[in-house]
């Protein structure tokens, strides 16, 4: 069904099916995940969750997009240079190391099959009354965060809604 809402369990798993299997999504499996996403962003758990401590941590992204793969911005713009001709996004890990800076790693699976990691630190402001990460530095990017809870990351960027995992 086109409106299907799953429970959180559900969601995890759909968005993991990919990478443990290591093929990649459907279309109709993307537009799945980018529906609910929709719902969870409507009952957020957390309020205010530019302040809220779960925040810091480890997160990688698991969904950048209904067929974009892991192309967010940040990666978009490593894409373009001459060198990384051929290459595609194999991870993205940002790191929220305290309320006020994080490190984001990409790495890029060469076509020679190497793999190269490209490391950004940043500074960022929050602004607790809209929800929003303001890199100062880094890749500087301007991110709404849309829903916040033990498991799951919701951002909001110039492009399209951007699914982080804790690990």
């Amino acid at each position: 069904a086109y409106f299907d809402v799953y429970e959180k369990g559900q969601f995890l798993e759909l968005l993991n099916r990919a990478r443990d299997s290591g093929e990649e999504r459907s279309m109709g499996d993307e537009e799945k995940i980018q529906r609910q996403v929709s719902f969870l962003e409507l009952q957020p758990p957390v309020e205010r969750p530019a302040e809220s401590p779960r925040l810091v941590g480890t997160w990688q992204l698991a969904f950048g997009g209904v067929g974009r793969a892991l192309q967010i911005e940040p990666a978009k713009a490593l894409m373009k240079d001459k060198a990384n001709a051929g290459a595609r996004v194999e991870s993205v890990t940002l790191e929220i190391l305290d309320a006020s800076s994080s490190r984001t790693t990409i790495s890029l699976a060469k076509p020679d099959g190497g793999v190269e990691s490209v490391v950004q630190e940043s500074t960022f402001k929050t602004n607790s009354k809209a929800d929003i990460l303001d890199e100062a530095a880094g890749f500087r990017r301007y991110l709404k965060l849309k829903y916040l809870d033990d498991d799951l990351l919701i951002l909001q960027g110039r492009g399209p809604t951007e699914v982080y995992q804790r690990v």
